[in-house]
């Protein structure tokens, strides 16, 4: 019973997150379009924490539902989220880099994805033994 109200507030915390990655994402876009610099540092660093905050739920997720979820579907569904999260965050450091002196969040953004990386390894491992 305490697993099944904790699976479902964890899946509403994860849409909800995936909606403001979403948000972030198509941020980061039109503000790339629109080429306006002095708003990049900010939309990468919470690209960056809302990548921890997904893959984080996700694996929470992944965990209590050992028996429903294979590790190769866990893996392609966190690819996912780190391969749009990578080219927004891609995109934005060139732009920043060629165009402005604005200081890149290149901590926030390394450690978000190395702490990805490093979850969903250990999920990976649990889900297989």
């Amino acid at each position: 019973m305490y697993t099944l109200y904790m699976t479902t507030i964890l899946l509403g915390l994860h849409i909800i997150g995936a909606l403001v990655t979403g948000l972030f994402i198509l941020k980061a876009f039109i503000l790339l379009w629109k080429n306006q610099p002095e708003k990049y540092q900010s939309v990468a660093a919470n690209l960056g924490f809302s990548l921890i905050f997904q893959v984080g739920t996700g694996s929470l997720l992944a965990l209590l539902s050992k028996e429903m979820i294979s590790p190769a579907s866990f893996c392609s569904k966190i690819l996912l989220y780190l391969a749009a999260v990578a080219i927004a965050e891609f995109l934005l450091f060139r732009k920043m880099r060629s165009k402005s002196r604005d200081f890149f969040p290149d901590r926030i953004v390394a450690t978000s994805f190395i702490v990805s990386i490093i979850t969903t390894v250990s999920v990976v491992f649990y889900l297989q033994f």
